[in-house]
């Protein structure tokens, strides 16, 4: 999350092992404080059973490469479970950055990334408006849209994380003023 002082998620598992909350700012459901494009490098010689979250992806600068994070401490046989914003007003900003479609996420967490979709999908319906229509926009209106997007996902092998790369960094693709809300 990028909201410092979130509530705790972990209320939402009852009967959890155990919990590990990671987050870029601290606060009481975090124990591991950083940045989620270099995921690994906190959990070194760490697997974990299940990974979440809940309106993340939407500020992650290159959400690819938390998928191949994700998919670097999720164990063979892991579930993955990740929900964002379809349509939303901008929000956190400047660290805002990405809409998803269920396909969108599907291509996130793919079979080549070692992942087989249990489940994806658009939730919450809601009605567009355009302030400004402009031809042939004039059915937009017309048609349903969604507030929120999920994946569920299941981990079915090991991938070989040389061979499957996106060589860039957060310094390669933000310009030098960027930076996360202040808390």
């Amino acid at each position: 999350m990028v909201s410092p002082g979130s509530a705790s998620k972990r209320p939402l598992f009852p009967d959890y092992k155990s919990y590990t909350g990671f987050d870029y700012y601290p606060d009481s459901n975090t124990d591991v404080v950083g940045d989620a494009h270099k995921l690994s490098q906190y959990f070194r010689n760490q697997k974990f059973d299940a990974i979440f979250s809940i309106s993340v992806f939407e500020h992650l600068a290159m959400p690819w490469l938390v998928a191949r994070e994700i998919s670097k401490i999720i164990e063979v046989g892991g579930i993955i479970y990740h929900s964002s914003h379809f349509a939303w007003p901008l929000h956190e900003k400047p660290w805002d950055f990405w809409r998803f479609s269920d396909e969108g996420l599907r291509v996130l967490f793919s079979p080549a990334l070692g992942f087989e979709i249990i489940k994806s999908g658009l939730f919450a319906p809601l009605r567009l408006h355009l302030d400004q229509v402009n031809s042939p926009q004039e059915l937009l209106a017309t048609q349903p849209g969604f507030g929120g997007v999920a994946i569920l996902a299941k981990k079915v092998r090991e991938v070989n994380y040389d061979k499957f790369r996106w060589d860039v960094t957060l310094d390669d693709i933000l310009e030098a003023d960027s930076y996360y809300p202040k808390l």
